[in-house]
């Protein structure tokens, strides 16, 4: 199969159009999964910068490893959690 053919979920869209703004994968994580990212892109950067490879590769096998909770929590318990403005935890249904 070619990649653009499989079937793909974007989890944060998904998010994005039911509450009508965005919520990180980090917020996400740490509130549903009580684990947070790692780093972000921009420590991703300033690490290629310095020739951090084996910190990048670490980062990315991270990142998708929370995705991949997340996806399945979503999936197994129908909802996942995050915080919103005011540091509430909140709950949002999600069908995956």
């Amino acid at each position: 199969e070619r990649l653009g053919e499989l079937p793909t979920v974007d989890m944060l869209d998904h998010i994005h159009k039911r509450l009508g703004f965005r919520v990180s994968l980090d917020n996400l994580a740490s509130t549903t999964l009580g684990m947070g990212k790692s780093a972000d892109g921009l420590q991703a950067v300033r690490w290629y910068k310095q020739g951090r490879i084996q910190d990048i590769l670490d980062y990315c096998q991270q990142d998708v490893e929370v995705t991949r909770r997340l996806y399945e929590h979503g999936q197994q318990h129908k909802y996942l959690k995050f915080r919103d403005r005011n540091y509430r935890e909140r709950k949002i249904m999600v069908n995956w």
